[in-house]
């Protein structure tokens, strides 16, 4: 082989092994994209609103636009996310009252224009891989049908707070412990809510700090 031939040859196997190695590195890193397990969770939110009643149900209901991540390369669904809230005193010792809260369904947006609307009923929702997904969700308290039951007329009272946690399932059924996100504050203009919704003041929101 003369010196020229030897440098092509080299030269030309140099190229293949980088070529190779290349390879090897973008088919790494696809499958760990793809498939590798990630992370589900939810962010703090921006803040809540409450509504009091929805159709014919007195209570107050929660709505709150969660963003949820999935970090993973596989879709992920979310099922049974619960609000969970310690009340609080003003030393920030938890009273021993706590409160829970349902999914009850999906809006589109936080307005009144949505709020008329039927919201979409649903218990579980799915999350795309690699994405934060904003979820504009309905919680309601336990028995809020029961119109013979102690929670059909629940109404939050201005001055209270609470620790707010969310528990939920994941696609593996695997149901993760409650994660503190915020503190949810009441403020005394919840005391001013009516259900009559032709007096206008019907629900409101709040940002969270």
């Amino acid at each position: 082989m003369t010196a020229d031939k030897e440098k092509k040859w080299r030269f030309e196997t140099g190229i293949s092994i980088v070529s190779l190695l290349i390879s090897i590195g973008t088919l790494a890193f696809t499958l760990v994209f793809n498939l590798s397990p990630g992370k589900t969770q939810p962010y703090k939110p921006s803040g809540f609103a409450i509504i009091r009643g929805v159709d014919w149900f007195e209570s107050d209901h929660i709505v709150i636009p969660f963003e949820w991540e999935n970090s993973g390369g596989r879709s992920v669904i979310i099922r049974h996310p619960k609000l969970i809230l310690h009340e609080i005193d003003s030393n920030g010792n938890e009273t021993g009252e706590t409160i829970t809260f349902y999914l009850a369904g999906e809006y589109q947006d936080i307005s009144s224009a949505s709020f008329i609307e039927r919201y979409s009923v649903i218990r579980s929702f799915i999350i795309q891989p690699h994405t934060i997904t904003l979820k504009t969700l309905l919680f309601h308290i336990e028995n809020w049908w029961d119109d013979k039951g102690s929670t059909f007329s629940f109404h939050f009272t201005g001055g209270s707070i609470y620790k707010a946690s969310v528990s939920y399932e994941v696609s593996n059924l695997d149901p993760k412990e409650p994660i503190y996100l915020f503190d949810l504050n009441v403020y005394g203009s919840t005391d001013k809510l009516m259900q009559d919704r032709t007096k206008g003041y019907w629900w409101d929101f709040w940002t969270i700090d």
